[in-house]
């Protein structure tokens, strides 16, 4: 496949915009905020989390694809894909794929 002049730019442009897209907040009510904080807490300390998950985007920075022996996990999802690795997944805005999968199964 041959690439124009100029894709790689647009490809380029076109991450920094998703990238800038800020992620949506929780409307007040819709979470239990003892539990969030207590989440926090085990996300920021004991579960290592933020380790790769860093804010804003609350995804890893660079590279993120990363070996099953990096993870601590067997290959079984990672061998489905083209890489055979594992991808950070970015976290921020996650509550809203569960509150909209809410609304449409319920």
């Amino acid at each position: 496949m041959k690439v124009k002049c100029g894709t790689s730019r647009l490809v380029a442009a076109l991450h920094f915009y998703q990238l800038a897209i800020p992620a949506p907040k929780p409307p007040d009510g819709t979470f239990n905020k003892d539990a969030a904080e207590r989440g926090k807490e085990i996300f920021n300390g004991k579960g290592k989390c933020a380790g790769c998950h860093v804010p804003p985007l609350y995804a890893e920075p660079g590279n993120n694809l990363h070996a099953p022996s990096e993870v601590g996990v067997d290959s079984f999802q990672a061998d489905r894909s083209p890489t055979h690795m594992y991808r950070t997944a970015p976290l921020a805005g996650l509550w809203s794929h569960a509150t909209a999968n809410k609304l449409m199964f319920t």
